[in-house]
């Protein structure tokens, strides 16, 4: 009878394991002379140097010889294999992603979508994991048995698309430089963990903080490589080892080792224990385990670079005409080699695809292709801003540099006040968009610094697109500036939640504010955090057996289950708590007591606003028309039927921006987003006398939109998304394109992106539903495929 014991579930899984590596071994073996065992799961030929690709291998170099030499292919003997080994996870294994409709993945994680990684580490103990001393604590993602790993890896399709020259701390295309890779999520490391002048892993002698580097070789002959050496073999005729030994070996043995012989990854991967077995198993099967030679691995890299340097040479404006790419901001170079970029990356996908013979149809079978299309774009603006890199790093310093000399004049033409810029309460922005710059419609009917800070080009564009797409054509309410930050709402996204207040009326739906709390809001502790400091250290302290954010258990990673609430409903949980123990919830605020409800309540009455916030009116944002009103005073109006549920809007959350003397180029605050990185425009500056009433017609039109909007459902997703641009368009009454020409503006696919990348936000964040949503860029439903990605706009 088995004993419930684990360890001897773990001696069986172990033993199964060995079993599987030995039928392997066997399979291999059994008849070396054929050409293949499987024609569906197993391919395996005679290796040879003709089978190398000659073009990857530098054509004009003083040290070719040496290099050949040492990249050679193997011998005849050696054999070449791949074989899907699903479920099997060791080191070598090359795992390929399946995509799956799990939104997650275009929102956060980008760079997995069609992915390769070469396993090059496993945990002693796979179940247990080890205590992770490499990531500092800001890097490691949340969730159950955080800081512990139980897999590495590297990516291996995504390049970078110049090489560098450490000598001269140069990016520069030259046959002597070493080729450059991004080898994961994880790129930083830990500033003098293991020693006090740490260069271990420095890949420029200019950074601050240390890169985490892996570098890869190739060799067929295990007696020429150096005894003492780190390599660490990962496969047959592959080995890795760091950056700094890389360099080492090529200056102390120039005659054996050259840059070009050695692949640099900066960043790798890291699973946590059980994390890579659940996502390759069940209903999520987000991972084939490859059982691939490291000759053929090595070949299609070389082949992946070869195929890279030879499409750079095609011409530019033909790829962006092709791509359906519509700008006019000097960008169109940089998607182009982008796409370039992940081209060829998507191509080692698909050749080790094909050596399994596993249909590529069949490996994208559970996407529609509407949304095959949205994960596709999602990675190339990805790699824009993470594998295109200036071909010499000092002219990326001093572009920033001017860029900060012009904001910093900017700043003190327009003075330190931020009210100048128009921001307090009261102030709508809006979202900048993708296409165009935009100036007033009429500088004389808004502030001087409103036209400055609407021609503000974004600092970075796609920052918005990657990383905060609750932004995207979102229009904001200022609520508050001081000089400690300014804090508003976002206008525009209801929850699947409501607020009932009224016996049988409809319920008010719940928005979507930002995600601040509101009473850390409310009663000031978010200037408050005596761990701030401490925090901060724990960050940057090396990890010396229980490290920051770890657990420092011996018998390992925490066991509790992770808390799948979703923050975002903190506050609206809150509420229906107490609701839950009091049937009259909004009976229990005394009107003498400062509102401690855990939503913001704004209402546009103007007759109940004139009351002032002592009779139960509110109390005016700025010349808006609109007015914060306590949560009581809101309902008791309500009731009395002198507010109609269309003209009042309840929120839960704020966004907010610390202020300082040292954050940012501006001191922080909202102007810094408007004035430095232009990720918003002001549509009707807080102060502005609307003398021609344009900018108040366009504050009601927005309301009138918005108002339209249900409790969020699976149902009523895409009209809340619609009505979100409906009333950030309705905001171009105030703007016109910067080119008066009367050519229709085209919309760009990035422009339509937006939109897509908006409702998958919506569907992951508010609606909690990121298997089940579906979301597709306009123009492909529009014309049913991928066909034409413009459109034209009146």
């Amino acid at each position: 009878m088995l004993s419930s014991s684990s360890s001897h579930w773990e001696d069986l899984f172990f033993l199964c394991l060995d079993f599987l590596r030995f039928c392997a071994v066997m399979e291999l073996s059994r008849s070396p002379s054929s050409s293949s065992f499987s024609s569906s799961s197993l391919s395996i030929e005679a290796a040879s140097s003709s089978e190398s690709p000659q073009s990857c291998s530098p054509s004009s170099s003083s040290s070719s010889s040496s290099s050949s030499s040492s990249s050679s292919s193997a011998s005849p003997s050696s054999p070449r294999y791949a074989y899907d080994s699903t479920p099997l996870l060791e080191k070598g294994t090359v795992l390929l992603s399946i995509p799956t409709t799990d939104l997650c993945q275009a929102l956060e994680q980008q760079y997995w979508h069609k992915c390769v990684v070469l396993l090059t580490e496993v945990a002693p103990d796979p179940i247990r994991g080890e205590l992770e001393r490499k990531v500092p604590d800001g890097q490691l993602a949340q969730g159950k048995k955080r800081g512990w790993w139980s897999y590495r890896g590297i990516l291996l399709n995504r390049l970078v698309d110049v090489e560098f020259d450490d000598e001269n701390d140069e990016i520069q295309n030259a046959q002597q430089n070493w080729h450059l890779r991004r080898g994961g999520d994880l790129l930083f490391g830990i500033p003098n963990c293991e020693k006090q002048n740490d260069t271990e892993n420095t890949l420029f002698s200019w950074q601050i903080t240390p890169i985490q580097t892996t570098c890869l070789y190739h060799h067929h002959n295990k007696e020429q490589i150096s005894p003492t050496t780190s390599m660490k073999p990962v496969l047959e005729n592959l080995y890795t080892l760091s950056h700094q030994e890389a360099k080492q070996l090529c200056q102390t043995q120039p005659d054996v080792y050259h840059p070009r012989d050695f692949i640099t990854f900066a960043g790798f991967c890291s699973w946590r224990p059980g994390q890579l077995e659940m996502e390759m198993t069940g209903d999520r099967m987000e991972w084939l385990a490859l059982s691939v030679d490291g000759n053929s691995v090595w070949d299609e890299l070389q082949l992946q670079s070869s195929e890279l340097t030879m499409t750079t040479t095609a011409n530019d404006d033909d790829a962006n005409h092709d791509s359906g790419i519509v700008r006019n901001d000097g960008s169109i170079e940089k998607e182009a080699r982008a796409r370039r970029i992940i081209e060829a990356g998507t191509n080692l996908w698909r050749n080790l695809l094909s050596k399994i013979d596993y249909p590529e149809s069949k490996a994208l079978n559970r996407l529609p292709r509407g949304q095959l299309q949205f994960y596709d774009e999602m990675l190339n603006v990805w790699a824009e801003d993470n594998l295109i890199v200036s071909k010499n790093h000092h002219d990326d310093v001093e572009n920033v540099e001017d860029e900060k000399k012009v904001r910093r004049i900017k700043q003190e033409e327009i003075g330190e006040d931020s009210t100048d810029l128009g921001i307090g309460p009261g102030a709508l922005l809006r979202s900048r968009s993708h296409c165009s710059q935009t100036t007033p419609k009429d500088a004389s009917a808004s502030s001087s610094s409103t036209s400055e800070s609407t021609s503000t080009s974004a600092l970075y564009p796609n920052d918005t697109l990657l990383y905060e797409q609750e932004f995207l054509k979102s229009t904001f309410l200022v609520l508050e500036d001081t000089p400690e930050a300014t804090v508003g709402i976002i206008l525009n996204h209801p929850m699947a939640a409501e607020i009932d207040c009224i016996v049988g009326k409809e319920p008010l739906p719940l928005r979507y504010g930002g995600p601040m709390d509101v009473m850390s809001w409310k009663d000031g502790s978010f200037r408050y955090d005596d761990n701030e400091e401490e925090d901060y250290e724990e960050v940057e302290d090396c990890y010396d057996g229980d490290g920051a954010g770890r657990e420092n258990d011996e018998n390992g990673p925490d066991k509790d289950e992770e808390n799948d609430d979703n923050v975002l409903y903190d506050g609206f949980l809150d509420y229906a708590f107490d609701l839950e123990g009091n049937n009259d919830y909004f009976d229990d605020y005394d009107d003498e007591d400062d509102d401690s409800s855990p939503f913001v309540w704004i209402h546009r009455n103007q007759y109940l606003g004139s009351l002032g916030p002592n009779k139960g009116g509110g109390t005016p944002l700025g010349s808006s028309n609109i007015y914060h009103i306590r949560e009581n005073d809101a309902i008791s109006a309500l009731q009395s039927e002198l507010l109609s549920a269309k003209d009042v809007m309840v929120f839960s959350g704020v966004c907010l921006w610390e202020k300082g003397p040292n954050l940012g180029v501006c001191g922080g605050g909202l102007r810094e987003q408007v004035d430095v990185f232009g990720v918003f425009e002001i549509v009707r500056a807080y102060n502005e006398n609307d003398d021609d009433g344009l900018t108040n017609v366009v504050m009601d039109s927005v309301w009138d939109v918005l108002s339209k909007q249900r409790v969020l459902r699976k149902e009523t997703i895409e009209d809340n998304v619609n009505a979100v641009i409906s009333a950030w368009n309705s905001c171009g009454a105030i703007f016109r394109d910067v080119d008066d020409s009367p050519k229709r503006k085209k919309v760009s696919l990035k422009e339509e992106l937006s939109e897509a990348a908006l409702q998958a936000w919506v569907g992951v964040n508010l609606l909690d539903d990121p298997l089940g949503t579906l979301v597709e860029i306009k123009s492909n439903r529009r014309s049913g495929g991928r066909g034409e990605t413009s459109f034209e706009q009146q």
